[in-house]
């Protein structure tokens, strides 16, 4: 990958940036701001002095925590799929920097072909490919009947045909 991208794309705290308001009234027009804020959950960069961490500690089936620089789901922590336990481990290792905490957005699940499962109840995520406001196609789509956030603890890259 170029460089930038790695630095760039995989920083999750860019988040924290393009869902900061006071940020996006600098540089950018009411539309996309709109754009914006309709696309990307809303997203804090958690340090030290967080004040927001008191809010996800205590709500935690809101709230998804994940390191900062870490790919794949590799320490995601999902406030409603931990226990009281685990979540108070995830919010204290977040204090101590380089995590991001984002509102937790439930997705749909549809049913879909898994070789090893048969026909499942999957979650599914991927991307949208289009090119000067049109629609290309479908790009790289993965499902689980985990959570797909967690890439690491296993889900299916499939091609596939969803019925909405």
């Amino acid at each position: 990958n170029d460089l930038r991208t790695i630095l760039l794309g995989h920083d999750k705290r860019l988040f924290a940036l393009l869902s900061d308001e006071n940020i996006l009234k600098k540089y950018c027009n009411y539309d996309e701001i709109q754009l914006l804020t309709n696309h990307i959950p809303k997203t804090y960069a958690i340090n030290k002095s967080s004040d927001i961490l008191e809010e996800i500690r205590d709500n935690k089936s809101q709230w998804v925590l994940k390191p900062a620089l870490s790919g794949k789901g590799k320490n995601v922590s999902i406030g409603y799929d931990s226990s009281d336990e685990e979540w108070q481990e995830a919010c204290a290792l977040a204090g101590r920097g380089e995590f991001v905490a984002q509102r937790y957005i439930a997705q749909k699940e549809y049913e879909i072909y898994l070789p090893h499962l048969d026909n499942c109840q999957s979650r599914v995520e991927g991307m949208i490919l289009g090119m000067n406001g049109k629609y290309i196609s479908r790009g790289i789509m993965r499902a689980s009947y985990n959570d797909p956030t967690r890439l690491s603890e296993g889900v299916a890259f499939v091609p596939l045909g969803i019925r909405a």
